[in-house]
């Protein structure tokens, strides 16, 4: 079974989390403290086995070390100087520290008496007063001041390079120091800063030189830190002039001597780095100890610097294991290995295992070291670990090992490594065969890996025919590996015996009858599974029915299998529960594939499947998120399988986001190698060819060579032919890639060659005809798969047909067909498109049911939409008539789960997409449906009102008004509705709320609901004005209830009387009631009751009733009945001006509008009144009668001689 590799966008989303370093420490805290480390003592047989062979030659080596090993060369990977010991006539490198600091530092410099200057005194005093006070400015210019006046004297140089480090100064600094140095300074810490600034340049001479006297000036009086700082400087300083004895005593001496560190010390920083890098440093100490052929010592080093902070990621394994060789003692490297191997449970590495065969080329004895990785593998538990420390055993043993070959892998049937190996040792094609068929008749569950091993073997092109039924399926298998799906089909679709042999032969029957596209043969390969009963045949039958996407009836399968007794050993358990979690993610059960993958996990946790799988399951795009759960099981796969193919795939791409494309490119050829049917991969080499060739003059050709010789043993493999075609389409030459793939389809490529061929024609050869007149033949047949129906859709969507793709996706959408996400995601973006393209066409409305018929069969599965998908998805449930509220929500709802940010676009979308599907009554409910759902956001709410007020009516007003103010929103919804209303004047924001409505119903011409909400807000305030003024002018135009308009309309003006619009409206009563003008007190001759001419006229002179031509044609109508003509007259020509420009504004909205609105009441209003002003103008003018408003006493009033 190939190793499982993780989908691409996965990987790129985890791979930081894999190969990431921890992030940083916080600071601001003391330093820590380089500890005195514990020198383990060397492997004894106890670590091993106290009887074992391996224990008694170490004894055997400590008395008398092994000669064989004390020339051993360096280990591959490290410094091959490292093996070069100095020569003994050096007498530089072995001189003793104190010998070198003696001869570096020179006699000790008397500073010669002079007297001092008492202002440089003064000042100098003055500067470090200052200079602890935090004052640097000050500081300095006291401090320079001291030195100009006193240039001799070493002390104000010294600090005024202390301010200027403070300040950043850095090269002001040294030369400070330096003037310091020249004047005489005995001081360490200035010395020190001399030395290590040297150091930084690269004058290890100069360094050394102020380094070691620094070191000769009792530096622990100046800071306990300082010692070790020294030290690690002078090491480096010593060791790059070729003092290695004087280097080794210095570092040494920090490593095993550290300090306490104080809250004072002025070498926190500095003590920080060391302890960082204490096995960096210790790993120096042991190389320095191997250049003077010290290898007991370079051992205890390598042994202390284990498990310390290091910066760098040098082994030290490795280096100890070279010192132990070069000490004579291979057996005790050999298990310093063994036990390292203990310590991760079992694991062993591929770097293990070289430095085991490594040891064994050099004295030590592989069969010994055998012994031991037997005992490892019989205390594992883990199928993996047994499989891994028996391969180990076999590789490290050498040549000649075919019986242990053999019955590795008997025991170990899926290890393609080693099945390998054991065929190469066959001395041709023949045997090759015969001892492949001999284990796949043993094991026919193993004959796919042996297949694959016979074609990474050497024999791979010499292999006979045969008759033996094991063997025919294993070359069956060859084929379909090499891509000659036909010969294979044939193959495995005629083997019936015996049993065993032919359930596997049906089952190949369904993969390639699936991979060629020919469903017939694998459903007829399905028929020959279901005829067995027992554990292996519903185990193979689960595996059938889950490749043809029948998950239902393969959970049944695979669930008896899990249910029944397990067999023995782990592996067969963790297969089947593997293929039961595969099934269980493609039906979305998260909770099922966990338990599985976690049951799985338990019993084989070094096994790579378990955790890959998981991490998959708890994604963001997978059935169970959760980012707890995923962390844990990438820390799982990076400690239990760190050499896995999930890892290095990981560790490819993050080379690739590094742009190591050489690095990159050999990881990934190694991932091919090892696995060439892995897509994954090879996908990914594609792409660094595709960037190596964008620089100048780079030449892929050696690449092309090696992909090239993959394809000579697999002609007809569609995911290497696909790489050809990318990288010679790179190149600019795909049409050296179509000859190419054409003999491959030519000599019995199945449809995935033809799929390669058709999208080189289609993308770099610019014949998309001919590459859709190919794909129309390959798919024209009567039984397609979800994928070929897929590319059907496909195609006619390229034509620009989108009721054809959508009739082409409907045949994977009944629900007893099972697709993966990605196909559904694929078949939802095309239904989306199809809703696009379709838009304004004849076929809109088919194409908008199909399309919704293939999404919602789909969102099941797909992980998570795009918010351009859900608004195609919105858009087709509108359309579709039997589309309820609560469909619409829980579509809305879903988009702000998966995309929470986008606020409250899904309910606007719904509302938007409604009233384009002419469904407006609808989105009042579907917003209150909302609302009671837990949607409470300012903006969704005002959707609501603002639907209400358009498509609802007065019951959903009233309802509307009472849930605000339930849910206590309404003060938030009326500030954005209407923000300018005056807190004083607000009684009850339900009255407010609901006279809104009232205007918004009254100005759409919804009259009877206009009139129900008013009389809503005056069940909640009776004096409100406004509502007074609107209902009562509302009764008093049309001439009823007139008693009750004048109360409202008195109650309006007594509220506001200085308001316009109620002035008309009591005016306009008046009128109706036939008092046009002033009833006054015949004694007195008092106004007891104002007419309709003086209110009006009253009302026309304010702004508002210049500007308004209802008050202006009512002032007409009074007028005239006031015998007042010319004055009628002219209110007549106003109200007609202000009427025409009201219908030129409607009419340039209009225009500007992308759908015809409907006319609002005001502009209806406005037509007739321009209407009736022009005719009472034409009358008046030509001396005919007059038609003004009625009264209620009088349906056409005239002048009266008595009006003035």
């Amino acid at each position: 079974m190939a190793r499982r590799t993780l989908p691409g966008p996965l990987l790129c989303v985890l791979s930081g989390a894999l190969l990431g370093g921890v992030p940083g420490a916080c600071t601001n805290r003391p330093a820590p403290q380089p500890s005195t480390p514990r020198v383990d003592a060397p492997p004894t047989p106890s670590l091993v086995s106290p009887s074992s062979p391996l224990a008694r030659a170490i004894e055997s080596q400590r008395r008398r070390p092994a000669r064989e090993s004390l020339s051993a060369p360096v280990p591959a990977g490290i410094d091959a100087d490292l093996g070069v010991v100095i020569s003994t006539d050096d007498a530089k490198a072995r001189l003793e520290l104190a010998d070198v600091l003696a001869q570096l530092a020179g006699p000790r410099v008397q500073r010669p008496t002079r007297e001092a200057n008492d202002d440089a005194v003064l000042r100098y005093i003055e500067g470090r007063t200052r200079m602890f006070a935090g004052d640097l400015a000050g500081a300095m210019e006291q401090l320079k001041s001291a030195t100009e006046l006193d240039p001799g004297a070493p002390e104000p140089w010294r600090e005024l390079g202390e301010v200027q480090l403070l300040r950043g100064q850095r090269t002001e600094a040294m030369r400070s120091f330096r003037a310091a140095a020249a004047a005489g300074i005995e001081d360490a810490r200035t010395l020190e800063h001399l030395g290590r600034n040297a150091l930084e340049r690269g004058d290890f001479s100069e360094a050394a030189v102020f380094l070691a006297r620094a070191t000769q000036m009792k530096p622990e009086l100046a800071d306990p830190a300082l010692p070790s700082v020294l030290g690690v400087s002078l090491a480096r300083a010593l060791a790059a002039q070729g003092y290695i004895r004087a280097a080794l005593e210095s570092i040494r001496g920090v490593l095993t001597s550290p300090p306490q560190l104080t809250s004072t010390s002025r070498y926190a920083a500095e003590l920080g780095a060391i302890f960082r890098r204490q096995g960096d440093l210790w790993r120096d100490a042991g190389d320095w100890c191997c250049q003077l052929g010290n290898y007991e010592e370079a051992g205890e080093a390598y042994r202390a610097g284990r498990g310390l902070p290091a910066l760098e990621s040098t082994p030290l394994r490795p280096r100890l294991i070279f010192a132990l060789l070069r000490s004579g003692r291979p057996a005790e490297a050999a298990a310093e290995v063994i036990v390292a191997i203990a310590g991760e449970g079992g694991r062993i590495s591929e770097s293990d295992i070289d430095l085991l065969r490594y040891v064994a080329r050099h004295g030590g004895n592989a069969a010994h070291m055998g012994e031991e990785i037997d005992s490892l593998a019989r205390q594992a538990a883990s199928p993996s670990l047994q499989r891994d420390l028996s391969w180990a055993k076999i590789r490290l043993l050498g040549q000649d090992q075919a019986g242990l070959l053999r019955r590795h892998v008997a025991a170990f049937p899926q290890d393609t490594e080693a099945s390998v190996a054991l065929l190469n040792a066959a001395r041709d094609g023949a045997a090759a065969l015969d001892e492949a068929a001999r284990l796949a008749a043993a094991n026919p569950a193993a004959t796919k890996t042996l297949a694959e091993a016979v074609l990474r073997s050497r024999h791979w092109n010499d292999l006979p025919s045969s008759g033996e039924p094991s063997a025919k399926l294993l070359l069956a298998f060859v084929e379909a590996k090499r891509g000659r799906l036909n010969l294979a089909l044939s193959a495995v679709s005629t083997l019936d015996s015996p049993a065993s042999i032919a359930r596997h032969a049906a089952l190949g029957q369904v993969e390639i009858g699936l991979d060629i596209g020919d469903m017939d043969a694998a459903e007829a390969g399905l028929k020959r599974l279901r005829a067995g009963r027992d554990v292996d045949s519903q185990r193979l039958l689960a595996r059938g029915l889950f490749l043809l996407s029948k998950l239902t009836d393969a959970e049944t399968e695979v669930q008896s299998v899990l249910n029944t007794a397990p067999q023995p050993g782990a592996a067969p358990r963790v297969a089947d529960l593997l293929l039961g979690a595969d099934i269980a993610l493609r039906q979305r059960r998260g909770d099922v594939a966990e338990a599985r993958l976690n049951a799985a996990a338990e019993l084989d946790p070094y096994d790579d499947c378990p955790w890959s799988l998981l991490m998959v399951l708890h994604s963001a795009e997978g059935p169970l998120p959760d980012n707890a759960k995923l962390s844990h099981a990438v820390r799982e796969l990076r400690q239990k399988s760190p050499e896995s193919r999930t890892v290095r795939v990981l560790l490819a791409r993050d080379l690739m986001r590094r742009q190591q494309w050489t690095k990159a490119e050999a990881e990934l050829r190694s991932l091919v190698d090892g696995d060439p049917g892995d897509a994954g991969p090879i996908e990914l080499l594609a792409m660094v060819w595709q960037e190596r060739l964008k620089a100048p003059g780079a030449s892929v050709d050696e690449a092309r060579d090696w992909l090239l010789a993959h394809l000579r043993i697999r002609p007809q493999a569609p995911v290497l032919l696909a790489a050809l075609a990318s990288l010679d389409a790179s190149r600019g030459k795909p049409s050296e890639a179509e000859a190419i793939v054409r003999e491959a389809l030519s000599t019995g490529g199945g449809p995935d060659v033809s799929r390669v061929l058709e999208r080189l024609l289609r993308n770099h050869l610019g014949r998309e005809a001919e590459a859709d007149e190919l794909a129309a033949k390959r798919l024209d047949k009567s039984h397609r798969t979800p994928a070929e129906s897929l590319e059907v859709a496909d195609i006619a969507m390229r034509q620009r047909k989108p009721l054809d793709a959508m009739q082409a996706l409907a045949a994977i959408t009944p629900p007893d067909v099972a697709i993966t996400s990605d196909q559904a995601m694929q078949a939802v973006a095309m239904a989306a498109k199809a809703i696009d393209d379709a838009r304004g066409g004849q076929q809109a409305a088919e194409v908008n049911a199909a399309a919704s018929r293939v999404i919602e069969s789909c969102i099941g599965l797909v992980p998570r939409l795009t918010p351009e998908l859900h608004e195609r998805r919105i858009e087709a449930m509108a359309m579709d008539p039997a589309r309820t509220k609560e469909d619409l929500l829980q579509a809305a709802i879903l988009w702000l789960q998966q995309h929470p940010r986008t606020g409250p676009n899904a309910f606007l979308k719904v509302v938007q997409s409604l009233a384009a599907a002419r469904r407006a009554a609808l989105i009042p409910d579907f917003l209150e449906e909302a609302v009671n759902s837990g949607a409470a956001d300012v903006p969704v709410l005002l959707l609501w009102f603002e639907a209400v007020a358009e498509f609802g009516d007065a019951a959903k007003g009233r309802a509307l008004v009472d849930r605000l103010h339930a849910i206590g929103r309404l003060p938030a919804v009326m500030n954005q509705i209407a923000p300018n209303l005056d807190p004083a004047e607000i009684r009850d924001l339900r009255a407010e709320a609901a006279y809104i409505l009232g205007v918004f119903f009254a100005q759409l011409n919804r009259d009877a609901d206009s009139n129900a909400m008013y009389e809503h807000v005056l069940t909640i305030d009776p004096n409100h004005a406004w509502t007074c003024n609107n209902l009562g002018y509302y009764l008093a135009d049309r001439g009823i209830e007139l008693d009750r308009a004048s109360e409202l309309l008195e109650r309006a003006y007594a509220a506001k009387p200085g308001e316009t619009s109620i002035i008309d409206s009591l005016a306009w009563l008046r009128y109706k009631r036939g008092v046009i003008v002033d009833v006054t007190d015949p004694e007195t001759g008092q106004v007891k009751v104002r007419g309709a001419v003086s209110l009006l006229l009253e009302a026309a002179r304010t702004v508002q009733g210049q500007r308004n031509n209802t008050i202006q044609d009512h002032l007409g109508d009074a007028l005239w009945l006031a015998g007042r003509r010319e004055e009628a007259v002219a209110a007549w020509e106003r109200a007609a001006d202000l009427c025409r420009w009201r219908l030129d504004a409607a009419d340039d909205a209009r225009g500007a509008a992308d759908i015809e609105p409907g006319e609002s009441a005001d502009v209806v209003r406005a037509r007739a009144i321009l209407e009736s002003t022009n005719r009472k103008r034409e009358a008046a003018a030509a001396g005919r009668r007059v038609q003004v408003a009625p009264q209620v006493a009088d349906p056409d009033p005239q002048p009266r001689a008595e009006n003035p």
